[in-house]
């Protein structure tokens, strides 16, 4: 006889809007917002309940689960997560200055 184990796992929603259109997408991994064609550094800000937290000028932003903490945003310098943690990792991609690091929420 086989058992098994049934998880819940954490999963993101992010919204893209393109002027009155937009369309929800879902990850169990991690979003990456990155520079696209682009041969040069982006700049965002990035806010949390509507307070700033930080400008991160790179070539772009991870935002992983604790799934995806162990793909893209471990490889590119961002913690693992306990896989029960409800919890967000920021990680900027290639970032122009070393004082941004990679940003957990909880």
């Amino acid at each position: 006889m086989e058992f098994f184990l049934i998880q819940s796992r954490m999963v993101l929603e992010a919204k893209v809007a393109n002027g009155k259109k937009s369309k929800n997408f879902y990850a169990l991994n991690d979003f990456v917002i990155d520079r696209g064609k682009t041969q040069r550094l982006i700049t965002m800000d990035l806010f949390a309940n509507n307070h700033f937290v930080a400008k991160y000028k790179s070539d772009g932003l991870i935002f992983s689960t604790p799934t995806g903490s162990t793909a893209y945003s471990l490889s590119s310098g961002g913690p693992i997560v306990m896989p029960k943690l409800k919890a967000i990792v920021v990680t900027p991609l290639s970032p122009h200055t070393l004082t941004l690091r990679p940003i957990f929420f909880s």
